[in-house]
């Protein structure tokens, strides 16, 4: 994983107090985390692949994935303009 770090190491860019670390923030912690994230999320998404409708989007940033959720709503919300985007295309 990638972060934004700050301008100034150790520093908060807003604000310029010194940035902290929790002591529990850790690859080993992280882990567990991600792996509870599975087991939660993992019958979800089954029981809504199941009903037919679940979406999946595929992308690294939010730069690349919130246009997809943008046209999906568009399309789902308001179908006429997103026909008139497709047709300006």
């Amino acid at each position: 994983m990638t972060y934004n770090p700050p301008k100034r190491p150790g520093l908060d860019d807003v604000t310029g107090e010194p940035l902290e670390r929790r002591t529990d923030d850790n690859p080993e912690t992280f882990k567990i985390r991600l792996q509870k994230h599975h087991e939660l999320t993992e019958p979800l998404l089954d029981y809504y692949k199941q009903k037919n409708i679940l979406i999946s989007l595929a992308g690294n940033t939010s730069d690349e994935i919130y246009p997809q959720i943008r046209e999906l709503l568009q399309a789902r919300f308001r179908p006429e303009e997103a026909d008139k985007a497709e047709a300006q295309v």
